[in-house]
């Protein structure tokens, strides 16, 4: 038995010095997205390319160059580690942040050290960046004491999602076998008063940038999300959001943005509210023009989790989770100094990254 585990050892150690790591190319294209099939299990070829060209490739903020880092046998892609760039501000001060997201190694090539040798490289590179930030918001048990040992550290709450049904919908869904075509979705408008309530499959692009320059919160890292980010995050499969917009008079007022991921289930993608009181009346009647049966959020700090609490949703058990197989875990942060120290992960002398309640999230900036 010793013989044979400094075999495989020495096994390993031979393959990892013939491999080559290396930023990613479009010469490494093809062999990548096969690469991708071992991930992407449920997707055709077409839709992998479809998916992998939208997430990477037409993301504005990387420069039209994926961030994304692989290890080369000879000319075949055997790991592949991937980071979706987006903007952040603190108050005029913008930072970018590198949202690690997709990887895989070859099974063949598992368990030898490449998945940590290509973060290694994407820390030698951000060495170069003064304004950088890794948010992990996808490790899992299994990945998570690597990322501790290369330097990144715990945010301090637990994210987990919230629930919120509507009974007879559910019902009507469960009971009557109702299906609904959502490409067919027809625009409906509702006034009352000042105000109009519109439910559509429309992106009011500009209404919402203005909000969002308006509402911003100096301070806190808030997610920039400008014109090019809606153009780019909601391109890819477009039948599956839907859009609840409140207006005062010709002023957008609030909005919520919702994704189909099932028939019975929908996910906020992201909001802004004007009251709590004024979002959980554009909720209820999100539930029922959009005939939804359950809708679900991912809760993301205390202050979030104190306010969607107050209007009726249900924040997941941890004990039941963990008897389902699901672990909920924190958030993982780090600058992009190889070995950080504590005082590093502190921005403007006061403001602590692996704080949550520092942070300005939504749905729509996890990948």
């Amino acid at each position: 038995m010793y013989y044979v585990i400094l075999f495989t050892i020495y096994t390993a150690i031979k393959i990892m010095n013939k491999l080559i790591f290396k930023k990613y190319t479009l010469k490494n294209k093809i062999s990548l997205l096969q690469l991708l099939a071992f991930k992407w299990t449920y997707l055709t070829y077409a839709e992998i390319k479809e998916k992998f060209e939208w997430r990477y490739e037409q993301n504005p903020y990387n420069d039209r160059r994926p961030v994304i880092y692989v290890a080369l046998n000879n000319e075949q892609v055997v790991g592949f580690r991937a980071f979706v760039v987006q903007l952040f501000k603190l108050g005029e001060v913008q930072y970018k942040v590198f949202n690690p997201a997709d990887a895989i190694v070859h099974p063949d090539f598992r368990r030898m050290g490449i998945f940590s040798k290509l973060n290694e490289t994407l820390l030698a590179d951000l060495q170069n960046e003064s304004k950088a930030i890794i948010l992990n918001t996808s490790s899992n048990n299994l990945s998570t004491p690597g990322y501790l040992k290369q330097g990144w550290q715990v945010m301090d709450y637990v994210n987990r999602y919230g629930v919120k049904f509507n009974l007879f919908i559910t019902l009507k869904y469960l009971f009557l076998h109702k299906k609904r075509n959502k490409k067919h979705f027809k625009e409906i408008r509702i006034k009352h008063k000042d105000r109009t309530y519109v439910f559509t499959q429309k992106l009011h692009i500009e209404d919402i940038v203005a909000l969002n320059n308006q509402r911003g919160n100096i301070t806190a890292l808030t997610h920039i999300r400008d014109a090019s980010f809606y153009q780019w995050r909601y391109s890819y499969q477009k039948d599956t959001y839907f859009y609840a917009y409140l207006y005062n008079k010709a002023k957008l007022e609030e909005y919520i943005i919702f994704r189909k991921s099932s028939t019975y289930q929908t996910i906020i993608e992201e909001y802004v509210l004007a009251t709590k009181k004024t979002f959980n009346r554009l909720l209820r009647a999100s539930f029922r023009h959009f005939d939804f049966p359950v809708i679900r959020t991912h809760v993301l700090s205390q202050p979030e989790k104190k306010m969607m609490k107050g209007i009726g949703f249900t924040m997941e058990p941890f004990w039941l989770m963990k008897a389902m197989g699901k672990i909920r875990l924190p958030f993982l942060v780090r600058p992009s100094i190889q070995e950080p120290k504590n005082e590093d992960f502190i921005l403007n002398n006061n403001l602590d990254i692996r704080c949550a309640d520092n942070w300005q999230l939504n749905q729509s900036a996890i990948h």
